[in-house]
């Protein structure tokens, strides 16, 4: 499905490959790639969350100005490629990603108009969620998408005028939490097992409220905006749990440069982390060049800054239990590498230190302690606790660029990104960062 999506958006197959070849993403989405009108390909990632509490997709936003595209152009080949080249992403995600989906919300004239592109010659199984929330798009529109194995959803209405859905999207914008669940319990009642796909939820709190009221996928801004600012977490006992006090004594050693021999003494001092730090080494994910047989040779193999990275990972897994700390674990981690990769390319000095700064600007979530009592346990450079608790510092721009991809606020994003060479050069690193950890993740299950 993918090469003819190619063929009718104006890639030729030979050009997905070489774009898979070079592409340092694991799935070979293409990110440096531009539409002929000059618009990027690179589209805007919304984690959709399950109910296991997992990331189980992502929301592919169409942005402004490739829907600007197409209204100037309508008809046109340009016109469909601006809205196909999204299309084309979120395919690749759905064909490689194994347990993703890949939603697409166009307006249902688009919908329409690039059905009848391909609809004709393209073969089925294209592993994709579309939706149109504008208006029910032309039966005829629906029926071919379908034959292309393309779920088609629809807004929320009368479940009696919906049976030709096959997913009902719920969005929090049109009432606020309360209808959204409201609504969720309607659809149930009216027809249960319907496949409801919640959108624009404020936090990942939203969120497990949504899941909880039956809602297969729920999206929305799992950072939760300024993590600065939030309260403490509901339950907080205001201190670090022994298993996490015992994993920021560990950093602290490596923080403080100490010898391997007192770092492997610490680890021998708990049982557990000896065993799950010789399972990291010995990983095939990890591809060492020789098995680690003890702990001071797993150390020596890691090296200081993998080390450091792992522990920072198990912190945040070792916190209090919430019904979507996978997810809230897994949006951490790809902040890590968002900012990490920013860094790098920045030219930072110490880049390993804001993947600390991602992974931490969501310890309050996954620790249950305020933000100001997680990072007081730990020894960090004094721009990350600047940038986390006051908006100051250096470091401050990374996290407005990663609070700025979690939003709908296409301006507030170009903004933030300029510091890093405008949008499209973030999007590019934050598709990288989720396929990462998405990987990393998985060698903790």
């Amino acid at each position: 499905m993918i090469k003819w999506l190619l063929r009718w958006f104006g890639r030729a197959p030979a050009e997905a490959a070489r774009a898979k070849a070079t592409s340092p993403a694991a799935a070979g989405v293409r990110h440096d790639a531009v539409h002929p009108a000059g618009v990027p390909t690179g589209a805007q990632r919304r984690p959709l969350v399950g109910r296991q509490g997992r990331i189980s997709g992502f929301e592919f936003v169409l942005s402004p100005a490739r829907r600007e595209v197409w209204r100037a152009q309508a008809g046109s080949a340009n016109a469909a490629a601006a809205v196909g080249d999204v299309l084309v992403d979120a395919a690749r995600e759905a064909a490689a990603g194994g347990r993703r989906n890949s939603l697409v919300v166009l307006e249902a004239a688009m919908l329409e108009d690039v059905a009848v592109r391909v609809a004709a010659s393209a073969p089925a199984g294209a592993g994709l969620m579309i939706a149109a929330l504008d208006r029910d798009p032309a039966p005829e529109a629906l029926a071919a998408w379908r034959g292309l194995g393309v779920r088609v959803g629809l807004r929320d209405g009368p479940p009696a005028a919906r049976t030709h859905a096959d997913f009902i999207v719920l969005l929090a914008a049109d009432g606020g939490l309360d209808t959204l669940v409201a609504s969720a319990d309607r659809w149930h009642r009216a027809r249960p097992g319907a496949p409801l796909v919640a959108l624009g939820l404020a936090g990942i709190e939203e969120v497990e409220q949504a899941l909880a009221a039956g809602v297969t996928l729920a999206g929305g801004r799992l950072g939760g905006g300024d993590a600065a600012n939030r309260p403490p977490p509901a339950g907080a006992a205001g201190r670090l749990d022994p298993a996490a006090h015992r994993i920021c004594e560990l950093m602290n050693l490596l923080a403080l440069d100490r010898d391997a021999a007192e770092v492997a003494e610490a680890f021998r001092r708990d049982a557990a982390l000896a065993y799950r730090v010789l399972r990291f080494a010995n990983s095939p994910a990890l591809g060492l060049s020789r098995p680690a047989e003890s702990i001071e040779q797993a150390i020596a193999l890691l090296g200081q800054g993998e080390l450091q990275r792992w522990l920072g990972v198990l912190l945040l897994s070792s916190g209090r239990s919430r019904p979507a700390s996978e997810a809230v674990q897994e949006h951490a981690l790809t902040r890590a590498f968002v900012l990490e990769e920013l860094a790098r390319r920045a030219g930072e000095p110490r880049p390993s230190a804001l993947f600390t700064l991602g992974l931490l600007s969501q310890a309050d979530r996954l620790l249950g302690v305020s933000l100001a009592a997680a990072l007081q346990t730990l020894r960090l450079p004094p721009e990350l606790p600047l940038a986390l608790l006051q908006h100051e510092g250096p470091w401050a721009p990374y996290l407005s660029v990663a609070r700025a991809l979690d939003g709908d606020d296409v301006a507030a994003l170009e903004e933030a990104a300029q510091p890093f060479g405008g949008s499209a050069q973030v999007l590019d690193a934050a598709a990288n960062a989720w396929q990462s950890a998405t990987k990393l993740a998985s060698t903790r299950r």
